[in-house]
């Protein structure tokens, strides 16, 4: 027999079959742009809904620093607040004492008993003003930076002879220069 050639035989569409590829292609194209505009909704929404979440971030983390601020100002003033009820007891128990010494024998004082008198009741109340303010509520410093012991006692001492304020408005030079005669007197020379 003869060789003869074989062609493939190609699907003859008919027209119903054209139209309804075209049709279907058409779909799948509007529905491609319909997900892809979707899509970059979604991405426009979830960029505004990070900025959301980041400014809320922002927002919390300063709230929780004004909380740990505020917190941090009530244990103070709770502390002052201790302090203040505690000196009126004690004023009130100096008062009371008062009125027993007055009441008593004892109107009749000399003035170097009365000085003495005065110089006790004074060096109880700065024991006791030192014992809670360096102390206080919350153990050694307070959560508070205090001066302590004798540099306490020194500053305490200038501020009586110059005034508070002659002694806050002291310059930086006229503070070395107080410090130098307290602590590095010139008649004494150190080796």
């Amino acid at each position: 027999m003869p060789h003869t050639l074989r062609a493939p035989k190609r699907p003859r569409f008919e027209s119903d079959d054209i139209a309804r590829l075209t049709w279907e292609a058409k779909w799948a194209d509007d529905r491609i742009e319909q997900l892809a505009q979707e899509l970059k909704d979604v991405n426009a929404r979830y960029a505004e809904l990070r900025s959301v979440v980041h400014m809320m971030e922002t927002n919390i983390t300063q709230l929780t620093a004004r909380v740990q601020e505020e917190e941090h100002r009530a244990e103070i003033a709770e502390g002052r607040l201790i302090e203040l009820e505690e000196l009126v007891a004690s004023e009130s128990e100096e008062e009371k004492q008062l009125e027993e010494i007055m009441a008593g024998e004892n109107v009749n004082m000399t003035v170097a008993e009365l000085n003495e008198l005065i110089n006790r009741k004074v060096a109880e109340a700065i024991a006791n003003y030192t014992q809670t303010h360096t102390t206080g509520p919350h153990g050694p410093t307070g959560g508070l930076v205090n001066q302590q012991g004798p540099a306490l006692t020194w500053w305490n001492s200038n501020v009586q002879t110059l005034g508070l304020g002659e002694a806050n408005a002291l310059t930086w030079n006229g503070f070395k220069t107080l410090m130098q005669e307290e602590y590095c007197p010139r008649n004494e020379v150190q080796k």
